[in-house]
């Protein structure tokens, strides 16, 4: 009985799969069974002429390479030499020319051999081609899409192209060129065979009527010492938003553009992650600029050269531009300052003169306590730094002293001297080293000759003198 009621079911199964056929689509079937088997059915006929010249040989092939990858579009990979028919009664290139096309793909289900086995049935349509005693004529015509009109052109015969005609024109726009579909996403050739008629469609690109920025100045303050930046809320009567207590830029100098900025806690691309906290000393905070082009106005593809931030572009500085044409980011470092102090020299002892030769040393004294100095402070002349070798220093307030040897070192002119203190103060003036004048009561030469001259006379006066005396008194 139970034989009976399995054979009974194989029967049913059976007759509905050969009863049930579906149409074929792309992925839907696959091998069940010990295979699958395919055949071919002749379903119409159809005529097609083509121009004289048309080489028949590679236009079949094409027609065969259609056929084929209709085949493998329904999952229906087979050698058509190991099917049911012939290649050569579905192709042909020599006459009577002939190309078969897939009309559709069935498949059902039976029973081969003892196995399931999918049958497949592809019925096609034989296309009887003749030649045609005169070349074919192809129109040709151009969809200016709103531009200028372009004429059509009568390609005749196989083998021919299409020539480019003069671009068209359109207010506001620039022409991009030529496309075979529509939707303008395949560009036509020039150099393509034409083997019907066809139309060309015009592709516009709309020009731009907006303002390109090309400069900018914005002037950004350097983070004070112990100053907070601390999370508030305002509103800007849209409803309330979180911001910061302080904002770094201080002026801005620009047409077109919105800039903002705010505190951020690194330098991370395109961080966002704003600060709050105090600055400290001797670490770096970074600031973010959004620059946001206003209606009318456009942000170049590149960074502008003409937008500056403190004196300087900012690509040269942490610049990151945000790759739209409306919106851009830029980081520039910003160092802490520290409150510093100018001291000045006292006891006129600024804007002194050393003379070479003469004195002994220079000694200047600066009111600033000496503790500033002694731990910490710098001596410098003309920018460059004094070896504390050369100098001395002590209290009441702040006393130093130049060794002779260092001042006479130094060339005859003017000279700057800045003493600078551990807190950050500074006092700067200017001294002159100068030559000692010659003495001026040195007798001249000529003077010096006359005074020779002078003196030998006397001594031949006083001689012969001396002379008469001793002979007066000889002969008396």
């Amino acid at each position: 009985m139970k034989k009976k009621f399995l054979s009974l079911f194989m029967v049913i199964a059976i007759t509905i799969f050969q009863f049930a056929p579906t149409m074929v689509s792309a992925g839907s079937i696959g091998q069940i069974g010990s295979g699958k088997r395919v055949t071919f059915t002749e379903t119409d006929t159809s005529s097609e002429q083509v121009a004289s010249s048309t080489n028949m040989e590679e236009y079949i092939d094409s027609k065969n390479d259609a056929f084929k990858e209709a085949l493998d579009n329904a999952n229906i990979s087979v050698d058509l030499n190991k099917s049911n028919i012939d290649p050569n009664t579905l192709f042909s290139s020599t006459e009577p020319y002939k190309y078969a096309t897939v009309n559709s793909c069935n498949s059902s289900y039976m029973m081969i051999e003892g196995n399931l086995t999918q049958v497949y049935t592809v019925n096609y349509t034989t296309v009887n081609v003749t030649k045609s005693s005169s070349p074919s004529i192809y129109i040709i015509q151009f969809n200016s899409n709103g531009g200028s009109s372009v004429n059509s052109q009568s390609i005749t015969g196989n083998g021919y192209k299409v020539s480019r005609p003069a671009d068209p024109t359109k207010d506001n726009n620039n022409f991009v060129g030529w496309y075979s579909d529509e939707g303008l996403t395949n560009a036509w050739n020039f150099d393509t065979v034409v083997t019907s008629s066809m139309t060309l469609y015009a592709k516009w690109e709309p020009i731009s009527t907006a303002t390109t920025i090309s400069s900018a100045e914005i002037t950004l303050k350097a983070p004070k010492v112990g100053d907070k930046v601390e999370k508030i809320t305002k509103n800007d009567g849209y409803g309330d938003y979180e911001t910061q207590s302080a904002n770094p830029i201080v002026s801005t100098t620009t047409n077109g553009l919105d800039i903002y900025a705010y505190w951020v806690s690194g330098l991370e691309a395109l961080s966002e992650e704003p600060f709050y906290g105090t600055f400290e000393k001797d670490k770096y905070y970074y600031a973010m600029i959004d620059f946001e082009a206003q209606e009318g106005y456009e942000l170049p593809a590149t960074f502008p050269d003409g937008i500056k931030v403190n004196g300087v572009a900012p690509d040269e500085i942490f610049a990151v531009y945000g790759g739209t044409y409306t919106h851009c980011v830029v980081k520039i470092k910003a160092t802490t300052t520290v409150e510093t102090s100018t001291y000045e020299y006292v006891d006129n002892t600024a804007n002194q003169t050393y003379t070479i030769n003469k004195d002994d040393t220079l000694t200047v004294r600066i009111n600033a306590d000496y503790s500033l100095f002694e731990n910490g402070g710098k001596v410098y002349v003309d920018g460059a730094l004094v070896d504390s070798k050369n100098y001395t220093s002590k209290s009441g307030s702040t006393i130093i002293t130049f060794t002779k040897d260092y001042m006479s070192s130094l060339s005859e002119g003017e000279h700057t001297l800045k003493v600078t203190f551990n807190n950050g103060g500074e006092a700067t003036t200017k001294f002159t080293v100068a030559k000692a004048e010659e003495s001026t009561n040195n007798p001249q030469t000529g003077d010096n000759v006359m005074f020779y001259i002078s003196m030998l006379g006397l001594s031949i006066i006083g001689l012969a003198g001396a002379g008469l005396y001793i002979k007066k008194r000889r002969f008396n």
